[in-house]
């Protein structure tokens, strides 16, 4: 029977193998000579092997491009990523300064600031060129929002911008309110997906005086805010706000534990979100402990939503002008949020300030409806940014300047916070031991589990010392890749996608002439850096020492592959990335520009 089969015609053979998913059809080409000829000779199946080697899926554009068209087109965009070289280059000049900005789904957006006040009421926006489509770009403004917009969110592939408006306390309120309006992104207009009144609201259970901090992400129909003060002392307790900005209805309120604090956050799906958090569990030594913790929230979760507990907590009905009638009840206590997992961050010897964390888009979010490719949705990379500071002991218990702050990122794969992880949990995780750290003192033990750094990080992610990262231009994670400046202002990209690492080496492999087909695992050892043109693989470890911040030795080994640009860039550029542009913004002159398309 096989025999017959391989004496069918190379097209009917061909056509049968483009009915395979494409993970069979490459399993098939190893079988033999006369398969590997029929899927090699098929346009279809060499686009589609391409894109799974190099970490992209087909996207759901709708084009009259024949499958060798988008074979071109594709080697075009990956080989100008993989070579930082840029397709193509401008040079924008916005219309006014901004206080708030946006880059996300191909769509830079500025909030035009009246100089004097955080926030803003009229909007900018600038669509960059999608060599995909071949759409150059089109810019659009609204003169005013009808209210000062604190900060905002945008989710282009759905039309919708999310706008947050701080209505101020009053004498009879005594307490700020916080509304999030959610508007159409190209005229401005309350959103046809939602089905209330277009504007979410919520009540903080702190005064700020100074203002509000935000940080607001968007997930399918889930949307999230945390917000902490400006400046004064920190609360005693953090809040996540958690809604379904197409009902209106809370998902959750998530709240932390006196002795944590709450810093960022990302969703890591529509019932699960990721927190970092700093601990302090040795208060009376000004130590701190930065760790993150998942949490699920929603309906049949430990964090479901309690509308009658948490309207008895915090009077949370709010009259039509947006304030409260009556200022929260402190004798009631919304209860504290329960985590999934916990996982443990390198013990600092200094003490930490914040954590950050970037990951953009979130995990399994779809690709836009005009491109014809995209990275792979669930391969994702987790940028998180510890600041420490180290003080000086001044004896006597004083602590005595100078201090420094040291920052350090680590790179850590989107795998380690999947629900169902390949790997083996049972034995990373265990049920959560009497010991003297403190999560939140109050919870009662055994509800969530514990992974200590030692048995998750060193496999895992990737550390990159004195790496600071601004607060303020925080776009620079997309999918698997992160961006940074070297220290003589080149653009260096790192590329943690398997598939892609994985290819590169055995491209490499077939160079040096021992290498013909198949999986490329096992051929170079852990302590290996090969290159391929502009792309270099670097696969041993990164090794930091005990020094002022840690106080044992880190480790880390997560593969990637690094480019850095022949170009050069000015000092004042902070650099941004999507997924086919390289965006620089002018740090002293914030109306101009720079794009660089792939």
């Amino acid at each position: 029977m096989g025999t017959v089969l391989l004496e069918l015609p190379t097209e009917l053979i061909t056509h049968v193998l483009e009915l395979l998913d494409i993970q069979s059809a490459t399993i098939t080409r190893r079988v033999c000579t006369r398969f590997k000829e029929c899927v090699d000779a098929s346009v279809y199946l060499t686009y589609q092997t391409e894109l799974v080697r190099s970490g992209y899926i087909e996207g759901d554009a709708e084009t009259r491009l024949s499958y060798a068209e988008r074979l071109e087109e594709f080697k075009k965009h990956n080989n100008a990523w993989t070579s930082l070289s840029p397709r193509s280059h401008e040079v924008y000049t916005l219309p006014e300064n901004s206080s708030i900005w946006d880059l996300y789904g191909g769509v830079y957006a500025t909030g035009i600031s009246n100089g004097w006040e955080a926030g803003g009421r009229a909007f900018h926006f600038k669509e960059l060129p999608n060599l995909q489509t071949g759409d150059v770009g089109r810019d659009w403004s609204f003169e005013d929002m009808g209210f000062t917009v604190r900060d905002f969110r945008m989710k282009p592939d759905v039309n919708l911008i999310a706008l947050i408006e701080v209505v101020r306390a009053t004498p009879l309120t005594r307490i700020d309110a916080i509304r999030v309006h959610l508007r159409t992104l190209d005229d401005n207009l309350k959103h046809p997906m939602v089905e209330h009144s277009g504007i979410l609201k919520h009540r903080p259970k702190v005064m700020a005086a100074a203002g509000w901090s935000f940080c607001v992400e968007i997930h399918d129909n889930v949307l999230a805010l945390l917000y902490t003060p400006r400046a004064g002392p920190s609360p005693n307790q953090y809040e996540i706000i958690i809604w379904n900005w197409m009902t209106g209805s809370k998902l959750s309120i998530l709240r932390s534990g006196t002795s944590t604090a709450f810093s960022s956050f990302t969703l890591l799906s529509s019932d699960r979100i990721l927190i970092a958090c700093v601990s302090n569990y040795l208060a009376s030594t000004r130590q701190t402990q930065a760790l993150l913790a998942t949490y699920e929230f929603g309906p049949g979760s430990p964090n479901e939503y309690d509308e009658l507990l948490s309207a008895s907590a915090l009077n949370d009905d709010e009259t039509d002008n947006g304030h409260d009638e009556l200022e929260p009840d402190e004798s009631e206590e919304l209860p504290i949020a329960i985590p999934d997992i916990v996982y443990f961050l390198p013990r600092t010897c200094a003490y930490v300030a914040r954590v950050l964390i970037r990951s953009d888009p979130p995990q399994g979010t779809k690709s836009s409806p005009s491109t014809l490719f995209s990275i792979d949705p669930n391969s994702r990379i987790y940028a998180v940014t510890i600041h420490a500071v180290h003080l000086r002991d001044g004896g006597h218990g004083q602590l005595e300047q100078p201090w420094q702050m040291r920052c350090f990122t680590l790179l850590i794969q989107s795998r380690v916070f999947v629900k169902n992880p390949r790997i083996d949990w049972e034995y990373v995780l265990r049920s959560n031991p009497a010991h003297d750290r403190e999560i939140n003192a109050v919870r009662p033990r055994g509800l969530w589990k514990e992974a200590d750094w030692s048995d998750w990080g060193p496999m895992h992610s990737r550390i990159l010392l004195d790496s600071p990262r601004s607060e303020i231009w925080v776009c620079y994670v997309y999918g698997d890749r992160y961006i940074e400046r070297t220290e003589d202002n080149r653009i260096r990209v790192l590329d943690f996608n398997p598939a892609a690492l994985r290819y590169t080496q055995e491209k490499e492999k077939e160079k040096m002439g021992v290498f013909s087909s198949g999986d490329c695992a096992g051929y170079f050892d852990d302590r290996t850096t090969i290159t391929n043109g502009g792309l270099r693989c670097v696969t041993s470890p990164t090794i930091v020492d005990i020094s002022q911040v840690f106080d044992e030795k880190v480790e880390t080994v997560l593969p990637y592959r690094e480019c850095v640009s022949d170009w050069q860039v000015p000092s004042s550029r902070a650099v941004m990335i999507d997924a086919e542009h390289i965006v620089l913004a002018d740090r002293n002159q914030d109306t101009l520009l720079e794009c660089y398309t792939f």
